[in-house]
């Protein structure tokens, strides 16, 4: 698939907008000791001017009103970090 990231402006550095390619797998997270069954996503995003690809592993969090939460860490190079994305569902016509 595609992806874009867009980076606000931040002081005296523009806004920038960056594409690439991705492709991941969604899979079973299954908690020790018997417990919940949760959904987990591991991917892998290569931004046109970068030369590494940046590698994503989170957690699929179901919320109220169609939203969902994606939490998780994301390593480049040695560097390492974590990501807490909040997903709507949209309609399109």
């Amino acid at each position: 698939g595609s992806v874009t990231h867009r980076r606000d402006p931040c002081g005296d550095r523009p806004g920038v907008e960056l594409r690439g390619a991705w492709t991941g797998n969604l899979c079973a997270f299954i908690a020790p000791n018997a417990g919940k069954r949760l959904w987990a996503l591991s991917w892998k995003e290569k931004v046109n001017s970068q030369i590494i690809p940046l590698l994503y592993e989170g957690r699929w969090h179901e919320c109220p009103e169609g939203k969902a939460k994606l939490q998780g860490n994301f390593a480049y190079l040695s560097k390492t970090g974590t990501f807490d994305f909040e997903l709507e569902r949209v309609e399109t016509l």
